[in-house]
């Protein structure tokens, strides 16, 4: 039986733009954006370096490599509800921002960057509070405390996405600790969605409604009961 030998390549589409120091672009698809993306800067200036945005056309679990090692996203500024600004102060310092599902990093010519998905536990709960109460209560901290503590996890794990009124919605994701060796996403799972259907999720306000997802770095999300 003759055998066939199947080359794979990765796709590569090069483009040209303004690399003017810490410039903003938008990087837009025809179709739905690539799981895995690969970005390398090249230019004959030394200063060059770009912001670059990509709109998704739903909520993402996603990370930034940088040799190896996942770049968190900047700190969560409770000013503006959401993560604070790419300034271009370092290769792969980045943002997701929450309900209109961006994400942005910045690239120079020192690194080459990596977008993959992440395994994770995406979660939206709706509570009968006000943006102002949620924060006069400790806002995100006292939140992913709080669900740190009813189930039992570190709260390093816990990643806000996004708070906004509606009552007062809040999005999260809570992935698996890398220092734990027994940490595992499914168990995790089932303890939040126990937690939630018996009462048990202590989130310091009444909870109207709940949405969890289960997102993992080779698929789509799948809704999980609650």
């Amino acid at each position: 039986m003759d055998s066939t030998l199947v080359k794979k390549r990765l796709s590569r589409f090069p483009g040209i733009l303004n690399g003017e120091p810490k410039s903003s672009h938008w990087l837009k698809f025809t179709g739905t954006p690539a799981k895995k993306m690969r970005f390398k800067l090249n230019s004959q200036s030394k200063t060059a370096g770009v912001i670059i945005k990509i709109a998704y056309p739903d909520a993402v679990s996603k990370n930034i490599v940088k040799n190896g090692k996942i770049i968190e996203f900047n700190q969560w500024d409770e000013k503006i509800h959401m993560y604070g600004p790419v300034k271009g102060d370092f290769c792969g310092e980045n943002r997701y921002i929450g309900v209109k599902n961006i994400f942005e990093f910045y690239i120079d010519t020192t690194c080459e960057l990596r977008i993959q998905g992440r395994d994770a536990i995406q979660s939206l709960v709706r509570m009968e509070w006000t943006m102002n109460q949620f924060f006069a209560d400790g806002g995100t901290t006292m939140f992913v405390d709080r669900i740190a503590a009813s189930l039992g996890i570190h709260a390093s794990t816990i990643k806000m996405v996004s708070v906004y009124e509606g009552s007062l919605v809040i999005n999260y994701d809570i992935s698996t600790d890398p220092n734990d060796s027994t940490s595992n996403l499914a168990a995790i799972q089932d303890r939040q969605v126990a937690a939630y259907a018996t009462g048990a999720m202590n989130l310091g306000a009444p909870i109207l409604d709940v949405t969890v997802k289960v997102s993992t770095s080779t698929g789509n999300a799948d809704d999980v009961p609650t």
